[in-house]
């Protein structure tokens, strides 16, 4: 029995809404000298980032390029930026569907290459 695409994704939609949705409600409001905004910054520009792109660089090299996956993790994203942050956070849909782009096309790319490798042997 084949596995579809939408149930290969399934883990990394769920670690999306993860970090998304729980990492915001169970980080500290301080740590030392670091501020909650502070926190907050780090957490949307380099956790939610490296996220992004790791995850979409998996995907693509299991299933291949998906190109609604950029796009559906910014729909994930959008009602937490409104639930957690504020509206300036719009910016990081932006930079989340580049990630996400790039992760894919390097993901799919690596794919491709194994497959091409695969047959030469």
């Amino acid at each position: 029995m084949k596995i579809s695409r939408e149930v290969k994704i399934l883990p990394y939609i769920l670690l999306c809404i993860l970090f998304f949705y729980i990492l915001p409600l169970i980080s500290p409001k301080e740590i030392g000298i670091f501020s909650y905004s502070f926190i907050k910054i780090i957490t949307l520009a380099i956790i939610n980032s490296l996220l992004v792109f790791f995850g979409s660089y998996l995907c693509s090299l299991i299933c291949g390029f998906i190109w609604y996956l950029p796009f559906l993790t910014g729909l994930l994203f959008a009602p937490a930026m409104f639930i957690f942050y504020d509206i300036s956070c719009w910016i990081y849909i932006l930079i989340y569907l580049l990630f996400n782009f790039l992760g894919c096309f390097l993901g799919s790319s690596m794919k491709k290459e194994r497959a091409k490798n695969k047959e030469l042997k």
